[in-house]
């Protein structure tokens, strides 16, 4: 290889080296009211022994990119994944729901196409029980650009 090759490729790496290691500091925020109350209800949704009142009481806290077309129900991919892990290790974790700490999260846009909205996800950290080993998982509380209501937009962490 060439001196002004080496030389380039040399340059070129410590460039990419040093873009890998910007990585932005986490902001910790106070939990919002309504944040927590999401939180807090969603949790509770998940206790609900009757499976279709479950749903019934999961769909209306659920950010639109996890619903089908007519917002009645969840996506299959949704049901079939975090929907159902949420379920199954929600009696993992402190009810009421306990935000042990929210992570500020950046503005972007969720979905596509007439579901797209911009907005922040915020991580909400919500604390497992006492006797349960393990960190608290987050549920991502979506704030919507317009001031609408927040909606989680990810459960798959519970």
């Amino acid at each position: 290889m060439r001196r002004s090759h080496r030389l380039t490729f040399s340059l070129l790496a410590m460039f990419g080296l040093a873009l890998c290691g910007r990585v932005q500091a986490v902001e910790k925020i106070e939990p919002d009211p309504k944040g927590l109350k999401l939180c807090t209800d969603f949790m509770a949704a998940l206790a609900i022994e009757d499976e279709a009142k479950r749903l019934e009481a999961v769909i209306p806290l659920l950010h639109k990119t996890l619903l089908t077309e007519d917002g009645k129900d969840l996506t299959p991919d949704v049901k079939r994944f975090s929907y159902r892990k949420a379920c199954t290790d929600a009696k993992l974790y402190k009810q009421p729901a306990q935000v042990t700490e929210v992570h500020k999260g950046t503005e972007h846009t969720a979905g596509f196409g007439k579901q797209a909205e911009k907005g922040r996800a915020d991580k909400y950290f919500v604390a497992k029980k006492d006797d349960v080993p393990g960190r608290p998982a987050p549920l991502h509380v979506f704030w919507p650009s317009d001031g609408g209501a927040p909606k989680l937009i990810s459960i798959g962490s519970l």
